[in-house]
């Protein structure tokens, strides 16, 4: 997997260094994106770190609320005979709660210089109630 079979490590050691690699992906995938999410005052912006990612392997969506990120990182490319593999070709998936209301109809996503930018509007649940005096 991430040692040629050419490669003359001892079998054990091999293995140890295997299953330690495996795990640090495995933590990567659980962490991946890095996100910020911070107030303005139309609502929220939350901010994943997603470099080498197409905005068409990306999907956003709201449950009640929790954003949820999902997509497909493709590092590998076909034909290759890598020497040295660092990045992982994975699928994530994040969730992130959200600490208000969203307008589901206002959220508005781009890409840019590998930062995803998701604008998520509060609803506006201002709601007057007019009592009447009794004379």
């Amino acid at each position: 997997m991430f040692f040629n079979d050419n490669c003359n490590l001892e079998s054990s050691w091999r293995k140890e260094v295997e299953s330690t690699m495996k795990w640090t992906m495995e933590l990567q995938q659980k962490n991946f994106p890095r996100c910020d999410l911070y107030e303005v005052d139309e609502g929220f912006i939350l901010e994943a770190e997603i470099p080498g990612i197409k905005i068409s392997d990306i999907h956003v969506r709201l449950e009640k609320d929790v954003c949820i990120l999902t997509g497909t990182c493709r590092t590998m490319k076909d034909g290759m005979r890598y020497h040295l593999k660092e990045r992982p070709h994975l699928r994530f998936e994040k969730k992130i709660t959200l600490p208000s209301h969203i307008n589901k109809e206002g959220i508005r996503y781009s890409l840019t210089d590998g930062i995803l930018t998701i604008k998520l509007p509060v609803e506006n649940e201002e709601v007057v109630l007019f009592i009447q005096r009794e004379d």
